[in-house]
């Protein structure tokens, strides 16, 4: 019998996808407020993002914040939630897009977006991503959120 040797990335993203969607929600948000730090202001252009992330982000803001988790929600299980949030944008945004729009959805979070409750702690499960994920480099992190979302 041989085994596979499966990379942290493969084994941390398999674990996702097994996620239930809150879950999912707290890995991402979690990855993004370390790697918030690590990228630097210019490295993400977000004028070039196509006017769906930009629409996609601005409806975002304008539902009211107890609506906006579940609209969340909806752009990461791929189905829409809400009437003003067009999922097929989302869905037709291309990996780097998807990564743009999460970033910027993720510096706004606590502002013009619904935050984290400040008694949020992560599940067994979201800490075994996190800890796959730690003391890795920003391009593992890159190519972890490509493949999940």
């Amino acid at each position: 019998m041989t085994s596979t040797n499966v990379s942290f990335i493969d084994e941390a993203a398999s674990k996702f996808e097994k996620l239930d969607v809150d879950s999912k929600l707290g890995v991402l948000v979690l990855l993004y407020e370390q790697l918030v730090d690590e990228i630097p202001v210019g490295a993400i252009n977000f004028d070039s993002s196509p006017q769906q992330a930009t629409n996609l982000l601005t409806n975002l803001q304008q539902i009211d914040q107890s609506e906006q988790l579940t609209a969340i929600r909806g752009l990461l299980e791929g189905e829409a939630q809400n009437n003003n949030i067009a999922i097929e944008d989302y869905k037709s945004l291309d990996s780097n897009f998807k990564l743009s729009f999460w970033f910027q959805l993720a510096k706004n979070l606590g502002k013009a977006i619904v935050g984290v409750p400040s008694d949020y702690i992560p599940s067994e499960e979201v800490t075994e991503i996190l800890d796959l994920m730690d003391c890795t480099n920003t391009d593992n992190y890159v190519t972890f959120l490509k493949r999940v979302l």
